[in-house]
Formats: C-alpha cells, structure tokens, sequence
C-alpha cells in the first residue's frame, strides 16, 4: 500500500516536468522586453528577459530576443573584447532556439534571425568571409521556413533587405551569388519589405518598429532616396532622435 502511494506521488511529480515542451511565447512582457532593445533600452530589456526566463522557463523566445541587445551593443560600440567574450553565445543560443517544436513558425526562423546579426557582427570585426557564409545559412533557413510558412510575414521582413542588398551587386560579381544561391533585386526586397510595414496582421505589428528601421536605411543607403525617407519618418512620426547607450 505505501509503495502504491509512493510511486503516485513519484508520477504526479514527474509526469507533467517531463510532459514539458519548450516552445516560442511571444507574451506581453516578452514582446516588452523586445520593443525596450529595439528602443535602445537594453538594461530595460534585458532585466524583463531575465524575469521571464525565471517565471516561464521553457519559454525560448528571451533567448532569441536577448541575441538584439548583443547585436546592438557589439554592433554599435565594436569593442574587441566584448566580441571575444560573447562570440560563444551564437552557438549557445542556436542550440537553445533548436530545442522548440519545429512545426513552429518560430523555429527556423529565429534561427535564422541570430544567424544574419551575428553575420553583420563579423563584417563589423573584419571576418567578412564568416560573415557571407553565415549570410547564406540565414538565407537557405529563411528560404525553408517560407516554404513551410508562407504566410508569416516576418520572413519577408528579413528576407527583404538580403534581397535587396543581393540586387546592388555589379553584374560582374553575379557569378559568386549564384554560385552560393543568394538571388534577389531591389524591386523584390524593398516590395517584401513593404509587405510587412503595410500588413495589420498582429504578428507583423510586433515587428513593424523593426521593419521601419530596415526600410529607412535601405532607402537612404541603398535606394538613395532621401526625400522618400523623409516623408516615410514624417508618415509615421518617428523620433530622428540620436540615442547614446553603453551596455
């Protein structure tokens, strides 16, 4: 009989720990944490991620999340000793993000995500063959999660300004896109782009304060349209203000 009762106790205990999946929750405060980072609050951000990572710790999406504040910081300050320490964290959080349910719209993508900022990184400390070969694996899983997804309009938000940037390259170095199967135009890219920042699906509103930021640089960097930019920033009123911010 107290066997009986010890092994329920043991079952009622372990079952539903094991039970456990990890997932992709884009919550209130998740989604809090990745608006203060895209503001340049980055302590702000980074104390609701760790609060997050406490009270739901199968939630995976603080680690996508907290890969921004890294991104901004290393790329930003360039500071070769911060990049020496954080550089481990790529694979450490490609691990974590791989740990969700692959028939989430989320899996390959935030993958995909950490993969193309951690290529900007490289090209920031001079690793720019790294860094195009990293641009390519974010490419081909960004490619694949829009097959399978076709409808998540981030994927256009990220695929946008590769596309974009594919289509500035002279037509003598083609060859070497082609070769690693990154196509695009700056008609598609910027049309893609567009998508999402036009787009009242709730998924794209949690993105569309980053896809503002794309579309503003590539249409000054890329397009060279500075008035078109003007009038966009006048559109929808956003704060030219320049931010200063340590880590």
């Amino acid at each position: 009989m107290r066997f009986t009762l010890l092994l329920a106790l043991i079952c009622s205990i372990v079952v539903p720990v094991s039970a456990r999946q990890p997932g992709y929750d884009f919550n209130d405060r998740c989604q809090q944490a990745y608006h203060a980072i895209m503001q340049l609050r980055l302590q702000t951000g980074i104390s609701l991620l760790e609060a997050e990572k406490r009270e739901n710790p199968d939630n995976l999406l603080p680690y996508f999340i907290e890969n921004y504040a890294d991104f901004f910081n290393l790329f930003f300050n360039e500071d070769p000793a911060a990049y020496a320490r954080q550089r481990k964290l790529r694979a450490t959080r490609l691990d974590k993000l791989a740990e969700g349910p692959e028939d989430s719209p989320y899996y390959l993508y935030t993958q995909s995500v950490v993969k193309f900022q951690w290529a900007l990184i490289k090209v920031k400390f001079g690793e720019k063959w790294d860094a195009v070969w990293e641009v390519r694996k974010s490419y081909v899983t960004l490619k694949d999660n829009e097959n399978k997804f076709p409808g998540f309009l981030p994927n256009k938000m990220i695929l946008g300004p590769m596309q974009t940037v594919f289509g500035t390259i002279p037509e003598g170095y083609k060859w070497i896109t082609n070769i690693l199967g990154l196509r695009g135009s700056i008609k598609q890219g910027m049309g893609n782009l567009q998508q999402v920042i036009d787009s009242r699906d709730p998924v794209a509103d949690i993105f569309r304060e980053e896809s503002w930021y794309y579309y503003c640089y590539l249409k000054l960097f890329i397009e060279n349209k500075p008035e078109q930019l003007w009038d966009f920033v006048e559109k929808k009123q956003l704060d030219t203000k320049i931010t200063i911010f340590s880590p």
